[in-house]
Formats: structure tokens, C-alpha cells, sequence
């Protein structure tokens, strides 16, 4: 299981290095979510779980409402700022004392966009790092895949981790030992 881990993951970081994610090319979301359910089995299930967890009420639907007065581009470029400040957020709330939980790093993927990001532990420090527009997981890395309303809940305190992972709003992928770590860091920025 752990090789076929390892090579999935070398996979789509390869994949990750040579396509753009959707805010530079649109087009190429379709299929880098078929690549990325093939190397992160049932990972495409999020995408329903946050279309459901919206329909139900558990999620907003969308924190950027339509306007007719945006292009398309200014409203890619207001998406991506609102990515940026959601994973920096999520960094921020990971203010674990090092020591106290063992901390892996975090790839985390967005399936309407497929914009890679990696949150980081600082050594001696008690907030991680992020890292926005990475191009995919590395190696040792937890790879978490969600999106965007999602990680709104978690950051503004309205839905705990447990609560997102119950319903299939976030997945983790990597060893037991390191999903159980990041699970623990997750559920402490509670």
C-alpha cells in the first residue's frame, strides 16, 4: 500500500509540474481531477460531499457571489485571493507548540480548481507555513483534498476537522501514522 502511496504521488507531482492549475487554464481542471482520483482513490467524492453539505445547509454556497460586472479573469483573480487568505488562515490556526504533536507536512489540493498548497510546521515556531500554487505533494507529504468552502468552515470556527471529515469534506492521504498526526494537528486548530 505504502508504494503504491508513494508512486501516486510521484505521479501527480509530476502531472502537477507540467499542467497549470484551473486559474491558468480552465480547461485543464477535468482532467487533472481524473489523474488525481486515479492516484488518490475516491478523492473526486469530495467535490459531491461539499455540493451536499451546501444543499443541506452546512456550507455556505459560495462566499463570492456572482457578479455581471466582473470578467471572468477579474473574478479568477478575486478566487485566488480568496484562496490565498483561506490556506494562509488555516496556517495560522496550526498554532501547536512543537512537541506536542507531530506535525507532517500538508499538501493541500482544491478540487474546483486543482491549485496545490502546502502548509508547513516551522521548527521552534508555533504557526505553520503555507505555501500557495505548489506543484503538487512531496515526498512524506499528507495529502489533503477539499476545497474551498470547506476550509472556510474549518478557519472561521463554524465546522471542527472531525466534523469536515465525518461528512467527506476533507480526505487525507498518506501512512497511518502520518494521517493520524495530521489529524491531530487539524482537530487541535479547533
Amino acid at each position: 500500500m505504502r508504494r503504491c502511496l508513494a508512486v501516486a504521488c510521484l505521479t501527480l507531482a509530476a502531472a502537477g509540474a507540467a499542467q497549470p492549475c484551473g486559474f491558468e487554464d480552465p480547461d485543464s481542471v477535468a482532467g487533472q481531477r481524473s489523474v488525481m482520483n486515479l492516484a488518490f482513490p475516491d478523492s473526486a467524492w469530495v467535490s459531491t460531499a461539499i455540493w451536499q453539505a451546501q444543499k443541506a445547509g452546512d456550507l455556505p454556497l459560495d462566499a463570492l457571489p456572482r457578479r455581471d460586472d466582473l470578467t471572468p479573469q477579474a473574478r479568477a483573480s478575486l478566487q485566488f485571493t480568496r484562496i490565498t487568505w483561506l490556506i494562509n488562515s488555516l496556517a495560522r490556526r496550526l498554532d501547536v507548540p512543537p512537541g506536542e504533536i507531530d506535525r507532517p507536512a500538508i499538501a493541500v489540493v482544491l478540487m474546483e480548481s486543482m491549485l496545490w498548497s502546502r502548509v508547513e510546521p516551522r521548527d521552534g515556531a508555533f504557526a505553520a507555513r503555507a505555501r500557495i500554487h505548489v506543484s503538487g505533494p512531496e515526498p512524506g507529504d499528507v495529502v489533503l483534498v477539499t476545497d474551498a468552502p470547506a476550509i472556510q468552515a474549518i478557519v472561521s470556527g463554524g465546522m471542527g476537522f472531525e466534523r469536515a471529515e465525518q461528512l467527506g469534506l476533507v480526505r487525507l492521504y498518506g501512512s497511518a501514522a502520518q494521517v493520524g498526526a495530521v489529524q491531530a494537528w487539524l482537530g487541535s486548530a479547533n
